[in-house]
């Protein structure tokens, strides 16, 4: 993309907005928007959550140096964020995917507490993979705490990421056609109907049951009704970690038991039910290990799913190889994500524009009016 656009999805937050500057994707932000984030770019952990790669990399922009077009928009200050080179969607994920995501976006929320920020949301479109690693590119979502408020986006989370994980933790069911059915995710009454029954498994009782309580007891109320009605019975600061503390420690101990009758895919028993001989392996091997050192581009062809589960992944690593076009089941993206590998999903038709971070998603939004990352 070249010349100046601004995105059109990024709306929803009147704290910054994203746009492009000939193929560079830059945030901009207003006074309030602005002053939050030269704070949160003194924390500590801000620095060292952009050196580990959990938050995107973002570097200030001078505004002398932006075309008159960006200039009008009288932003107060702006900044450039590192470009995602693989755009990926929370209903593409896998489980192990969508966990990770979860841990990365709790992570960051629990180091931000202790710096005094929290976030606005919890939308998982917050965070893109770079390789089989979570990043979050929302650094406009990040705010200071203000005494006696929740956390604003525990909503979204459920909704988005916890929701979708108890579900196919505790019921089996694939969470991916819901996200992609709804890109609000699935609503506490939705997430009730979907998990009746099931009030003694982990999360469903606090998370599902009574959250939908209280969401049918709070739906006339204004938001900040309910903030005054949380000051007044004494919500702090400490009781918001301790509550996403909980939720975290709830994240990490879901597993999806993805084995056992009815449940494997075509490729989950590949190298038990593949006709190769020993001869055959050490000569696929010997193949892609030669093909890998000679090109160090070449994008990977289908070689089955023993490169999901690293029966032929030797030559591909650290040789700077792109990830592969072809799509492997849900099983077979799991196994790339847990074993370290890159995994991109092909398109059902051609992206035709770029969006924030890198992702190219127009003809998707218009027809569907997916958020923006914003």
């Amino acid at each position: 993309m070249t010349g100046f656009a601004v995105e059109p999805g990024s709306f929803r937050d009147p704290a910054s907005s994203v746009f492009y500057l000939d193929g560079r994707v830059l945030r901009g932000f207003d006074q309030t928007g602005w002053a939050d984030f030269e704070a949160l770019a003194a924390t500590g952990f801000y620095q060292r959550a952009t050196e580990h790669g959990e938050l995107v990399k973002t570097t200030p922009v001078e505004l002398a140096t932006l075309p008159p077009a960006a200039q009008e928009k009288g932003f107060a200050g702006v900044v450039e964020h590192e470009r995602v080179p693989v755009v990926s969607y929370p209903f593409e994920w896998t489980f192990s995917m969508l966990r990770a995501a979860a841990l990365v976006h709790l992570d960051l929320l629990l180091q931000g507490l202790a710096d005094g920020f929290t976030m606005k949301d919890g939308y998982a479109y917050n965070l893109q993979f770079r390789g089989a690693r979570p990043v979050f590119i929302d650094v406009g979502s990040f705010t200071r705490v203000q005494p006696g408020e929740p956390w604003a986006g525990y909503r979204q989370f459920c909704q988005t990421m916890l929701y979708p994980l108890l579900l196919q933790a505790h019921r089996g069911v694939r969470f991916q056609p819901f996200l992609r059915g709804s890109l609000q995710g699935i609503s506490p009454q939705d997430a009730r109907g979907l998990l009746r029954g099931a009030s003694g498994k982990a999360g469903v009782l606090k998370h599902v049951v009574l959250h939908q309580a209280m969401d049918a007891r709070m739906s006339g109320a204004r938001a900040s009704d309910t903030r005054k009605e949380l000051q007044a019975a004494g919500f702090s600061a400490e009781l918001q970690v301790a509550t996403v503390k909980a939720i975290r420690k709830l994240v990490a101990k879901l597993a999806w038991k993805d084995a056992g009758p009815g449940k494997e895919s075509t490729w989950s028993n590949y190298q038990q039910t593949s006709t190769y001989s020993e001869a055959e392996r050490e000569r696929k091997q010997a193949f892609v290990e030669r093909a890998l050192g000679g090109a160090a581009t070449l994008v990977l062809a289908a070689i089955g799913f023993a490169l999901a589960v690293g029966r032929y992944d030797v030559g591909g690593r650290g040789r700077g190889a792109p990830p592969s076009r072809q799509q492997p089941s849900g099983h077979g993206r799991g196994a790339f994500s847990r074993h370290g590998l890159r995994w991109r999903s092909t398109p059902a038709r051609p992206r035709r524009a770029a969006g924030a971070c890198g992702r190219a998603v127009r003809p998707l939004r218009a027809r569907r009016r997916l958020p923006a990352r914003r």
